[in-house]
């Protein structure tokens, strides 16, 4: 594989990355680009699971992370897991759709997505 050929592969890695029927969304990204204005933003991103859009970024106030996900429709990921490496390196709290969420792996600062295939509203308090 050519040099290019594998930064790109490395670079899609760090956004998305297919672990067997597990989905790890954001697994590899630095920490240092949620601390950006822009934050991350993927849009249509191909996977086995099918195509993949996710947004994250500082919110409104400090300590908040706001992220939108669409997760992958077409074959089913038995786990999908967002990765949120927020500033602390703690998630507090996680809301989805307005609910509380209690599926986060403090260890990974991964949020476990739930399987609905509707947008996701989400807010991580660090």
């Amino acid at each position: 594989i050519p040099d290019e050929a594998r930064f790109v592969n490395r670079l899609r890695d760090m956004l998305a990355l297919e672990d067997g029927d597990t989905l790890w969304l954001a697994g590899g990204t630095p920490r240092r680009w949620l601390e950006s204005k822009d934050g991350i933003r993927v849009n249509n991103l191909v996977t086995y699971f099918g195509p993949v859009s996710y947004t994250m970024r500082a919110g409104s106030k400090s300590g908040l992370i706001e992220a939108d996900v669409q997760i992958p429709t077409r074959n089913s990921a038995h786990t999908v897991w967002l990765v949120v490496r927020t500033p602390s390196a703690h998630i507090r709290s996680v809301t989805i759709n307005g609910s509380a969420w209690t599926k986060i792996d403090a260890a990974h600062e991964a949020i476990e997505l739930p399987p609905d295939q509707g947008p996701l509203k989400i807010q991580v308090r660090y």
